[in-house]
């Protein structure tokens, strides 16, 4: 499956092939269909518990350097402690406000 829509990082970022008969595991890495890692899966559940950072094991792709480059809220700890801040005060002052009408 692959999906490639108009707005970035509107798309699949990872496709994953499974051939259970096997255990085989093909990866490809945003629409880049070019490049593969393979993995075994008897191999990788022997490993036990571990991680790794899938952007790492391919080479470099320029439409996800593109969505990495994205400035959000979730990628940027100062604008989303200013959005944090921002809601407490209108939960607080909406609050304050508030309060006169409902104690009446």
């Amino acid at each position: 499956m692959h999906v490639c829509r108009k707005n970035l990082g509107d798309g699949t970022l990872l496709t994953s092939l499974w051939n259970l008969k096997t255990g085989e595991i093909s990866l490809y890495f945003y629409h880049d269909y070019k490049h593969v890692v393979q993995f075994n899966l008897k191999d990788e559940l022997g490993k036990g518990d571990h991680f790794m950072e899938i952007s790492k094991l391919f080479p470099p792709n320029v439409e996800f350097q593109k969505l990495s480059s994205i400035i959000t809220h979730q990628t940027n700890k100062s604008m989303s402690l200013l959005l944090n801040i921002c809601s407490l005060t209108l939960l607080f002052s909406g609050l304050f406000f508030s309060l006169p009408i409902l104690l009446k």
